[in-house]
């Protein structure tokens, strides 16, 4: 049996821990839903898988498309997130993304601006193809 890894999961952990990522939504505003309450954290990003699937061939690698919507309190804030997002998915390359996931690169296919129309609230949507498998990188 084939156990593809939990992306999702994996992805809000990396995020939190990611060194430029992750200063700037607390090291801990990565969810994957909007927190209850009146006043969410900001900045903060929203992790979703939306399909993907598993690679052809006996190696269990999964191309996970996963959306993030990163929100801010301003445009400005969001941007800065989103940039900092596109960087470290455009870098990424073999990671430990979570105890039991690991990365071999990701791709962003989409980066789209759509701003909350009930307040002033900025909001980025990027969208990535993310190839991993469960397990552990092997020692160098």
């Amino acid at each position: 049996m084939i156990i593809f890894p939990d992306l999702e999961g994996a992805c809000r952990t990396w995020l939190r821990n990611h060194p430029f990522v992750g200063p700037l939504i607390d090291n801990k505003h990565a969810y994957f839903g909007v927190p209850n309450g009146d006043n969410p954290p900001s900045p903060m990003i929203i992790v979703s898988r939306l399909g993907g699937a598993p690679q052809d061939g006996e190696v269990p690698l999964d191309d996970g498309r996963v959306e993030f919507a990163v929100w801010g309190n301003t445009k400005m804030a969001a941007s800065q997130v989103e940039r900092m997002l596109c960087a470290a998915l455009h870098d990424m390359g073999s990671v430990q993304m979570s105890p039991d996931v690991v990365g071999y690169g990701a791709r962003v296919e989409s980066r789209i601006w759509l701003p909350e129309e009930n307040s002033n609230a900025g909001r980025y949507l990027v969208d990535a193809i993310i190839t991993a498998r469960a397990g552990t990188l092997l020692p160098a």
